[in-house]
């Protein structure tokens, strides 16, 4: 009962956290939309800086959209009723997949996928729910691994499960912080912002995971960063 108690507290004190931290995210941009709109109604004849300030108050509603359309996707990831039936899931086709969406931003980076996955490397779980995770993590290596750098995709078995790893150089994080990756909004450098998942890239993979019932964990290793999918190996696992 105790542990059961300690779980709703700290699932509380991440609800309060997140909702904090939507309202910080959001404040800015507030606060710099309506001084835009403040000074082009105080001067209503200056056309050049009323196109200055629609240019900035439509950057202001983009960042505003992109935090509002994460949170959103985070809130229909934690529905366990949307979840689908498992399905039997070929590992490297769905790899190869979700990377090509990410081919053009590793190029421009000059990074590589290193793929060793088994041609059998088969899994049953919800479809939807793999791809987006996958999507997600390797989106996550692409932005933070170095220019350069090759993110490196490895399966292997355990008991009634395949586990797939997901692993990218990494230099900046400690073993302390690998219990607040997933956590919404929490940056190890406040400076760094993910402007394409408005702050909620691993929250998202968790909440997808824990919709499809995929265990998903994170360790540093040899320099890198890895996030590891225990997936069900049959039907009956899943």
């Amino acid at each position: 009962l105790n542990q059961r108690l300690d779980a709703l507290e700290a699932a509380f004190a991440r609800e309060r956290r997140t909702t904090a931290h939507i309202a910080h995210e959001l404040r800015t941009p507030i606060a710099e939309l309506r001084s835009l709109t403040e000074v082009a109604l105080q001067f209503p004849d200056d056309v050049e800086l009323a196109r200055q300030s629609l240019e900035q108050g439509h950057e202001a509603a983009v960042h505003m959209s992109t935090l509002v359309e994460a949170v959103l996707r985070l809130a229909r990831a934690r529905r366990p009723e949307e979840a689908a039936d498992p399905e039997r899931l070929d590992l490297a086709a769905r790899v190869d997949a979700a990377w090509g969406g990410l081919r053009a931003a590793a190029e421009e980076r000059r990074q590589t996928l290193d793929a060793d996955l088994p041609a059998r490397s088969v899994a049953y779980a919800d479809p939807e729910a793999v791809s987006a995770l996958l999507a997600n993590l390797l989106g996550n290596a692409v932005r933070h691994a170095p220019p350069g750098s090759a993110v490196r995709v490895t399966a292997g078995c355990a008991p009634g499960r395949v586990v797939l790893d997901v692993a990218n150089p990494c230099t900046d994080l400690d073993d302390g912080d690998l219990d607040r990756l997933a956590e919404p909004f929490w940056r190890k450098d406040p400076a760094r912002a993910d402007s394409e998942l408005g702050g909620l890239g691993l929250a998202l993979a968790r909440a997808w995971a824990e919709a499809a019932g995929v265990d998903l964990t994170f360790t540093l290793a040899d320099g890198a960063f890895v996030a590891s999918l225990h997936l069900p190996a049959t039907p009956d696992a899943a």
